[in-house]
């Protein structure tokens, strides 16, 4: 939390967009206060309950492809963020 704060200040002292990588559903909210992206890492791009909480935030999500998933199933992950009310999904290759 300390980390996401100092990063804050440093988008309010620079006007720098700021972005960070969310792995735990608990942390989705905290770090949407704090951040104007968040990213999705390749290794939870079927963690669906990580992508249903992100769904719920206003911020855009970066979704990062894993070497292994398809592109059926990247644009599957893309969609499970978009049915939960989010409309802005950065496609991560």
């Amino acid at each position: 939390m300390i980390g996401l704060k100092l990063l804050k200040k440093v988008r309010e002292k620079t006007g720098i967009l700021v972005e960070t990588e969310v792995m735990d559903v608990r942390d989705v909210k905290i770090a949407a206060q704090f951040v104007d992206v968040v990213r999705v890492g390749a290794r939870n791009m079927h963690n669906f309950d990580l992508l249903k909480e992100l769904g719920k935030i206003n911020k855009p999500v970066i979704l990062k492809r894993g070497m292994a998933a398809t592109i059926k199933e990247f644009i599957m992950a893309a969609e499970y963020v978009l049915s939960h009310g989010n409309k802005d999904v950065i496609f991560c290759e």
